[in-house]
């Protein structure tokens, strides 16, 4: 399961936070966390956009979740400004 959280971390920055369960990680196991961080709204977005793209690509099922959000095996939720 792979979710992507948008965070606006400050005026000059967006960053995404990857929440990344790997398949071999047993149910209720602690997730490996990255971030990256991005000059624009648009960058994260465009990072979101291929990573749900990649995530198909490799079989996942996305679809749509909570306050819009899409889901690939899990949750994947676009960047957007806090």
């Amino acid at each position: 399961m792979v979710r992507l959280i948008g965070i606006d971390a400050d005026t000059d920055r967006i960053r995404v936070a990857a929440e990344v369960y790997p398949v071999d990680t047993a149910e209720g196991g602690e997730p490996q966390w990255r971030f990256y961080d991005f000059p624009t709204l648009a960058a994260a977005q465009h990072f979101a956009d291929q990573a749900l793209l990649a995530l198909e690509y490799l079989g996942c099922v996305v679809v749509e979740g909570a306050a819009g959000a899409a889901s690939a095996h899990g949750e994947v939720r676009t960047p957007t400004a806090a």
